[in-house]
């Protein structure tokens, strides 16, 4: 959930070259089932030599598709905090000036 934190705040909020084009990738990735990247994920593994180790079972999730989903989730979040602040804001003038019933 950190690393999905970190990336979504870096596409939310730090302006860089191919910054669309690399979330477009991200995108995709979602589009991808987990259940197709079971085998090469495991040849992936085995020819690393950590097939019998806890690896896998830390570095698929964290860098994996749940990953991938929730950098792109986070990604809206400041957009949609900012906006919700900001329609707070706009509610609260009004009954302040006397509008709002």
């Amino acid at each position: 959930m950190a690393v999905a934190a970190m990336a979504g705040y870096a596409f939310a909020r730090i302006r860089f070259p191919g910054q669309n084009a690399l979330f477009l990738v991200v995108l995709l990735g979602l589009l991808i089932p987990s259940e197709v990247t079971i085998v090469p994920l495991f040849q992936m593994f085995h020819g690393l030599g950590l097939t019998d180790t806890h690896w896998p079972l830390i570095v698929v999730p964290v860098l994996g598709a749940p990953s991938v989903l929730a950098a792109a989730s986070m990604t809206a979040l400041p957009v949609l905090v900012v906006f919700v602040l900001a329609q707070r804001q706009f509610i609260e003038g009004l009954a302040h000036t006397g509008l709002k019933g």
